[in-house]
C-alpha cells in the first residue's frame, strides 16, 4: 500500500501497519505517520482530561453558587466527571499532573459556562485546587 494511503484510507493504512509489525517487516513501516499517531494518542487523553475538567468545574460552580439548583442529577454529573478523569489517569499514570496543569484553562471555560447557565457572576479565580475538585466531596 502506498504511503499516501495514510491520508486516503486511514483504516486500511492502520491495518497494514499492524500486519507489517506482526510480520517483522519493520523496514516497510510508515514510521513518520506511526510516530504522529502515537503522539496523538497522548494529546487525545490530555484533551479528554481538559474537557472533563471543564465540565466538572462548571458543575461544581453551579453546585456551590446556585444551591437551589442542586439535584441528584448534578451530583451524578460531578461524580461521573471525577470517575472519568480518574479512569484516564489510571490508564495513563504519567497524566496524573495534567489536571493541575489544565486547571486555569479549564476554569476559564467552566466559569463562562456556569455564568451563562446560571446568570450569576462566578469568582475570577478558581476556588478549588485540582486535587480538591477531584476529591469525593461535594463543596
Amino acid at each position: 500500500m502506498p504511503r499516501h494511503a495514510y491520508e486516503t484510507d486511514f483504516a486500511a493504512w492502520a491495518s497494514e501497519q499492524a500486519e507489517l509489525i506482526r510480520a517483522g517487516r519493520l523496514d516497510a513501516l510508515d514510521i513518520e505517520n506511526i510516530a504522529e499517531e502515537i503522539e496523538s494518542l497522548s494529546r487525545s487523553d490530555k484533551r479528554e482530561i481538559l474537557s472533563r475538567m471543564i465540565g466538572l468545574l462548571a458543575h461544581l460552580l453551579k453546585w456551590r453558587f446556585q444551591p437551589e439548583g442542586r439535584s441528584s442529577s448534578g451530583a451524578a454529573s460531578i461524580a461521573q466527571a471525577r470517575w472519568k478523569i480518574a479512569e484516564l489517569i489510571e490508564e495513563s499514570p504519567s497524566l496524573r499532573g495534567h489536571p493541575t496543569q489544565a486547571l486555569a484553562k479549564a476554569y476559564a471555560q467552566a466559569r463562562k459556562e456556569a455564568q451563562i447557565e446560571t446568570g450569576l457572576d462566578m469568582p475570577a479565580v478558581c476556588p478549588w485546587t485540582a486535587d480538591d475538585a477531584l476529591a469525593d466531596a461535594l463543596d
